[in-house]
This record gives structure tokens, sequence and C-alpha cells, in this order.
């Protein structure tokens, strides 16, 4: 790997080694995936002169992110999770050419069966009379793929959650494209298009 400051390409540095990363089990596939999405979405905004090295992109990351939104009308809850998702990335690489030994990894890593244990054990016993909350019951829909969406609702649920909801999963998606206009989402399926009149 070059120093962050010696390659002319030094994002594409970035994201090749995040894929390395993930091969090495340092990061798992997701959060490999999520953070290349970010930062090569928001360095789209870039002039090749501006593309100044890890720690100055950091620097930069607050009015490189308004910059992306602006240029492509994304929704704020995006930019935000864009901005905080390049910056881990950017972070960890500077710190790994720094001192390669002392990086760790990020995300995905589930406890120990062991460690799992512990926690029941540790957890206390409901007081006597006291009743559990009742399990929380998940709703199934069915695509016309086939495949099948299992959610949950809590109380109260509003518009405004489900607008944060979809955000939320928008970039987990297989055709998820950050640089489309409407904030990443594709044409509406015409089976799935309201103006559609139904003979």
């Amino acid at each position: 790997m070059q120093n962050v400051n010696e390659s002319e390409d030094f994002v594409n540095d970035i994201l090749g080694w995040a894929e390395e990363m993930e091969k090495k089990g340092l990061y798992d596939q997701s959060t490999s995936k999520n953070l290349r999405t970010a930062l090569k979405a928001l360095v789209t905004v870039l002039d090749p002169a501006e593309r100044r090295g890890a720690k100055q992109l950091v620097a930069d990351m607050e009015s490189i992110a308004e910059r992306w939104a602006r240029a492509n009308r994304a929704n704020p809850s995006t930019m935000k999770t864009y901005k905080q998702r390049a910056i881990a990335l950017l972070e960890d690489y500077a710190g790994y050419m720094e001192n390669p030994a002392s990086f760790k990894g990020r995300g995905g890593a589930s406890p120990k069966k062991s460690e799992k244990k512990e926690e029941r054990r540790a957890a206390p016993a409901p007081a006597p009379g006291a009743t559990e909350p009742a399990p929380a019951s998940i709703n199934t829909f069915r695509m016309p793929n086939g495949k099948v969406f299992r959610y949950s609702l809590p109380e109260d649920f509003t518009i405004e959650d489900l607008r944060r909801i979809i955000y939320h999963l928008l970039p987990a998606t297989a055709d998820f494209d950050p640089m489309r206009p409407g904030g990443g989402f594709p044409p509406m399926s015409p089976a799935l298009d309201s103006s559609t009149t139904v003979q």
C-alpha cells in the first residue's frame, strides 16, 4: 500500500484497501460495502486538485457532503449517513497506514456463545408477580417476485418513522445507486405505480 499522499489516485487506493480488509475479515461484507459506497459517492463532487489526502478529506467532509447533497438533491438523513461512513473509512485507512498492527477492524462480529450465556446469567430475574412484555408480532409482506419481507412495527408508528426506515434500508439494496436523481430510488415498477389503472 502506498502512503496516502504518494498516490495520484488515493481514493481508489482506499476503496481497494477496504475490499482487502473485507477479505482479511477485518470488515464484514456489509460494512465494507457501505463505507465504500459512501466515499465513492461523496468524492464525485471534487476536482482532482481537491483530493489532497485522507486526513484533509476528513477535515473537509462537512462541506463535501453538503455539496454532494445539493448536487444530487439528496435527503439530509442520507447525507449525514454518507458523511459518517466516509469519515469512518478515511480515519480507518489513515490509522492503518500509520500503524497497521493497531487496526482491529469494524462491524459484524457477533458475541461468542459463552458471552451470551454470561449475559443471561447476569440479567436480573423478574420481580414476583411481574409480567414480561409480550413479544412483538411479526408482520409478513409477500412481494410479486416471491420475496418475503418480515417486519415488526412499534406503537404509534408514523409516516416520519417510515421515511427514516426507508432511508436507513436504502443502501442495503442490491440496485442502490447513490448517484441516481431522487435520493437513490430507482424508477417505480409499472406493476407498483399507483397511476396504473387496474382493469
